[in-house]
């Protein structure tokens, strides 16, 4: 036995040498491809960055290097992949050849890396790239914008509102670009948010913003140089109602604008609002004006009543009804609503699907102050007659009937009620004093009799 063992270990100790060299060489290898594997920057649908190196690419998605550990992110949750320099980057997903990064004879792409929205035609769309390593043009030193997801970044503009996808970014940038559409419309009993979503000047809010209301009033703030300025607008046109969901569509006068409106909201139709996805509102609460406040998505399937709600821990006061709920990447994915009261933390939201299809069937829900049926009622105010003065005649007696001075026999005449007795019970041990005369009734008067006279005769 003794034998065998000392037999058995220079065996173990060649294979212990031999998985350690293995061990090396697989850390050499993987250190050697780290080194040669370019590093990138995803972004993920809620507007997470991560850098590090790329070790694989594929229509799965990407697998990265970061140091202590590999993850491997899918192709549904990345945004994009931005490359430092010029490089070749294959077909993803679904993607056409003409918006693939390169072409196959080494041309450079010169399409923009993101598509802006613009009001007058469709944005041309496709990530921008550079020429790939197999044939000639110059290289591009700019960063290069790869799109991974098969819905590739665009903008549908329509006659009335816009739908698309757009670029993610932080969230003061996103401020920056879209703060300025969300206006306040102000009423007799208060004040709410609204959304400007076409460059005719229709605005979205609330119903329950104008409702009892016909004379509105909306407040636009306008980039200067010295600051923002304030433009109220009176002329506000009431287009369609909608109070099952909470929604209203309002278009502004342009005779009355004296400028250019703000750049119209995007709204988000994809319907990829995930749970604990970024999220932030703005609008003004309780009356201070262009307030942001951010959050992340508690539930996109809460059920209030019978109608589905997206619920967010963003704060939301009166005032932010109206306002619109934006994404990591600027899109509009809903309308403030609700907030509760007695909770903190707790906020919903319009979805953007019910929006859409409120704005596509608007004719449905057109207002008109002759219809009883437009969910509106307005009251007549109560008013009274001031009265009428009545001119004093002196009546004049006449010879049939003369005129009667004093009181007349058919007037009622005034009954004294007889004095209440004393009701009050004597002491026990006290004399009871006699009552006390009445002054104002006289004592009776006695006539004494005389006694009778004899007769004398």
């Amino acid at each position: 036995m003794e034998l065998k063992a000392k037999s058995d270990k220079p065996r173990r100790r060649a294979l212990g040498d031999f998985a350690m060299i293995a061990l090396l060489y697989v850390c050499a290898s993987n250190l050697a491809s780290a080194a040669d594997s370019p590093t990138v920057t995803i972004t993920l649908l809620g507007g997470t960055k991560i850098t590090a190196p790329l070790l694989r690419e594929n229509e799965e998605g990407v697998v990265l290097d970061l140091g202590y550990d590999i993850i491997h992110v899918p192709s549904r949750r990345l945004l994009h992949v931005e490359k430092p320099g010029g490089g070749t980057s294959p077909a993803v997903g679904n993607a056409k050849p003409d918006q693939q990064s390169g072409d196959k004879n080494g041309g450079d792409n010169k399409k923009p890396p993101v598509a802006e929205p613009s009001p007058d035609k469709n944005p041309t769309t496709g990530p921008a790239s550079a020429t790939n390593g197999n044939g000639g043009g110059s290289k591009s030193t700019a960063p290069v914008v790869t799109t991974v997801v098969p819905d590739v970044p665009k903008v549908d503009v329509g006659p009335l509102f816009s739908t698309g996808r757009l670029e993610a970014a932080d969230v003061p940038e996103l401020v920056r670009r879209h703060g300025d559409s969300v206006v306040m419309i102000k009423n007799a009993a208060g004040r709410g948010s609204g959304l400007v979503i076409s460059k005719q000047g229709h605005v979205i809010t609330n119903y329950h913003v104008v409702e009892g209301h016909t004379r509105l009033q909306v407040e636009l703030f306008r980039r200067a140089p010295h600051g923002y300025e304030k433009h109220d607008l009176r002329r506000v046109r009431i287009i369609a109602l909608q109070p099952l969901r909470d929604l209203a569509l309002l278009q502004l006068d342009p005779e009355e604008l004296k400028g250019e409106l703000p750049a119209p909201l995007v709204i988000n139709e994809q319907d990829d609002l995930h749970v604990g996805d970024l999220i932030f509102a703005v609008g003004s609460p309780l009356g201070l004006e262009r307030t942001v406040t951010q959050g992340i998505v508690s539930s996109t399937t809460r059920r209030m009543g019978n109608l589905r709600m997206i619920q967010t821990d963003a704060a939301i006061n009166p005032g932010n009804s109206g306002g619109p709920l934006f994404n990591a990447r600027g899109e509009v994915v809903g309308v403030v609503c609700a907030g509760a009261t007695s909770f903190d933390g707790l906020a919903f939201g319009i979805p953007a699907a019910d929006l859409i299809d409120f704005l596509v069937h608007r004719e449905t829900y057109l207002y008109d102050p002759a219809q009883p049926l437009n969910g509106v009622t307005y009251l007549q105010p109560p008013f009274r007659k001031p009265p009428t003065p009545v001119p004093a005649v002196a009546q004049k007696p006449t010879d049939d009937k003369p005129a009667l001075k004093g009181p007349t026999s058919d007037a009622p005449k005034e009954v004294k009620a007889p004095p209440k007795p004393d009701t009050k019970k004597p002491e026990p041990g006290k004399p009871v004093a006699p009552p006390k005369p009445d002054p104002a009734q006289k004592p009776p008067t006695v006539t004494p009799t005389k006694p009778p006279v004899a007769d004398k005769k």
